[in-house]
C-alpha cells in the first residue's frame, strides 16, 4: 500500500493526525503497519468517565476485550525544568467503544481500572505505548500487563 494512502487511512485512528500520523508510520514501520487490523469507532460510541460508578461500568464493559488501544495525557510542566503532572486522562478503546477516564474527577485511578490494565492476558496497544505505560507505572504504582 502506498505510504500516502496508508497515512490517509491512519488519520482515522489517531487523536492528532497532523502531529501523530508520520510518527505512527515511523514507529510501526511499513511491514508491521500493513499486518495490523485497524478499526474505527463509530460516532457516538465514546463516553467520558468522570465518576467512580461510571468507571466501574466502563471497566466491566471492557473486561472481555482481548486487546485495548490506550493513550494517556498529563499536564506539561509549567516552567522550564519543572516536573510534569500526574497522568490525568486515560483513553481506552475496544473495537466497539472508546472510554475517556478523567482521573482527577474520579479521585485518582480506580481499582477496577488498575485491574483491567494490569491483566497480563490482555494486549495493550498504542503509539509510544511504552512511554504511556512508564508514566502510568510511575504515577499510580502498578504494572500494565499484556503489552
Amino acid at each position: 500500500m502506498p505510504a500516502q494512502r496508508l497515512l490517509t487511512r491512519a488519520r482515522r485512528y489517531l487523536d492528532n493526525p497532523h502531529k501523530d500520523g508520520g510518527g505512527a508510520l515511523r514507529a510501526l514501520g511499513m511491514r508491521e503497519h500493513q499486518s495490523l487490523e485497524l478499526f474505527a469507532i463509530p460516532p457516538g460510541k465514546r463516553t467520558l468517565v468522570k465518576t467512580l460508578v461510571a468507571a466501574d461500568n466502563a471497566c466491566e464493559a471492557l473486561r472481555n476485550a482481548s486487546a485495548l488501544a490506550m493513550d494517556v495525557e498529563w499536564r506539561a510542566p509549567t516552567r522550564k525544568g519543572g516536573r510534569p503532572g500526574r497522568v490525568a486522562v486515560v483513553q481506552l478503546a475496544s473495537a466497539e467503544h472508546t472510554y475517556v477516564f478523567h482521573l482527577p474527577a474520579i479521585g485518582g485511578c480506580p481499582k477496577t481500572l488498575e485491574n483491567l490494565l494490569s491483566d497480563a492476558g490482555r494486549t495493550i496497544i498504542g503509539v509510544n505505548i511504552k512511554g504511556d505505560i512508564t508514566r502510568v507505572k510511575s504515577d499510580y504504582k502498578f504494572d500494565v500487563g499484556g503489552t
